[in-house]
C-alpha cells in the first residue's frame, strides 16, 4: 500500500482572513507531516495582515485584488507544483488523520486520474439551531458536485475542464463538477475525508444572506433558472407564501388565507427526507423549518446586490 501521495498543492482564496489563516495553515501542516506539498494563499486585495501571516507561515502568496472566487482559485492553480490539488476555503481546518484517508482514497482512483472528491464540511461542535439542524445534517448527505471550500482534484482534471469559469461569482463548483461529467470525470464524495468549516452562519438572519448570496447565479438568467430545480422551488414555495396575505386581502376570509401557508409547510416537510433521509419526527420538523428558511434565502437572491464580503464560497 502507498503510504505516501503525489506531491500535493494547496490552494486557498483569501480576502481579510488575518483570524483564519494561520489556523487553516497550521492545520494541513498537522495532518501532512511526511508528505511533500505547497500552501498556495491566492489573495483578493487584503487590506489586513493576512498576508505577512501567511508568508511567515511559509505559504506562497499570490495578489489578485479583482478576481472572481473562481479566477482566484484558476489563478493558484497556475503556481502550482503539485498533481493533486486540494482547494480550501480560509476558514476550513482539516481533521487530524486527513492525510491518511486521502491516501487510502487515493489507492481507488481511476487510471486517468479525471476524478473529484472531498466531502462537504462540518462545523465545529455548537449549540445553534441553524449548525445543529442545517449545517452538520447537510454533512452526511449525498451530492452530484463537490463544494470548493473543500474540494480534492487532480492538474489533469483540472486541465481538462480548463479550471473554474472565472465569469461566475457563485456556483463555481457546481458548474466545474458539471463540466467534469461531461469529460467523463468521476465525482465521488468522501464523508471519511472530514474539514470543518468556522465560518457557517449561526443566525436565521445571516444564514438567509448566505443563501440569497449563492443563490444568485441561478436568478441572473432566464436559462439558469430553468436549469435549477432549487430556483424553482424556491420561487413556488415563496408564492404560496406571498399568496396568504393577497388572499386575505381579496376573500376577507383567514382560513382560505391559511390555505397557501399550510401547502407551503407541507411543501418543506415532504422535501426534506428527499435531501436528508429519514429522521425522527422531532428532528424532522426542525430541519424542514431551516428549509423553509434556505428556500426563502435562495428566493431573495433576485433582489441580493451585496458585494460579497470576502474570498470565501
Amino acid at each position: 500500500m502507498t503510504t505516501r501521495l503525489p506531491f500535493v498543492s494547496f490552494i486557498i482564496p483569501a480576502l481579510n482572513e488575518e483570524e483564519n489563516i494561520l489556523c487553516v495553515i497550521q492545520s494541513i501542516k498537522s495532518t501532512m507531516p511526511d508528505q511533500t506539498y505547497q500552501i498556495i494563499i491566492a489573495d483578493n486585495g487584503s487590506t489586513d495582515r493576512t498576508r505577512s501571516i501567511a508568508e511567515a507561515a511559509g505559504s506562497i502568496v499570490l495578489k489578485e485584488p479583482e478576481a472572481t472566487i473562481a479566477s482566484l482559485r484558476n489563478f493558484g492553480v497556475e503556481s502550482a507544483k503539485g498533481d493533486i490539488l486540494v482547494f480550501l476555503d480560509a476558514d476550513i481546518t482539516l481533521a487530524q488523520d486527513w492525510h491518511k484517508i486521502l491516501i487510502e482514497d487515493y489507492q481507488s482512483w481511476p487510471g486517468d486520474r479525471l476524478i473529484i472528491t472531498g466531502n462537504r464540511c462540518l462545523a465545529p461542535d455548537s449549540g445553534e439551531f441553524i449548525v445543529k439542524n442545517w449545517f452538520n445534517k447537510l454533512s452526511n448527505t449525498r451530492s452530484n458536485y463537490i463544494n470548493s471550500g473543500h474540494m480534492i482534484t487532480t492538474k489533469t482534471m483540472h486541465n481538462k475542464i480548463n479550471g473554474f469559469d472565472s465569469n461566475l461569482k457563485t456556483s463555481e463548483d457546481y458548474d466545474y463538477c458539471l463540466r467534469a461529467i461531461k469529460e467523463n470525470g468521476t465525482i465521488r464524495p468522501n464523508t471519511s475525508l472530514k474539514a470543518y468549516h468556522h465560518g457557517y452562519p449561526r443566525t436565521i438572519l445571516n444564514f438567509m444572506a448566505r443563501e440569497a448570496w449563492h443563490g444568485k447565479e441561478d436568478m441572473s438568467s432566464f436559462k439558469r433558472f430553468f436549469n435549477s430545480r432549487t430556483a424553482i422551488l424556491a420561487v413556488v414555495n415563496s408564492t404560496l407564501i406571498a399568496l396568504s396575505p393577497t388572499l386575505y386581502i381579496i376573500k376577507g376570509n383567514a382560513g382560505v388565507a391559511l390555505i397557501p401557508l399550510l401547502m407551503s409547510t407541507l411543501l418543506c416537510i415532504a422535501i426534506t427526507p428527499l435531501k436528508f433521509g429519514r429522521q425522527q419526527i422531532s428532528q424532522w420538523i426542525k430541519t424542514a423549518s431551516c428549509f423553509e428558511l434556505y428556500l426563502l434565502g435562495r428566493t431573495a437572491s433576485i433582489f441580493f446586490t451585496k458585494k460579497r464580503p470576502s474570498a470565501r464560497t
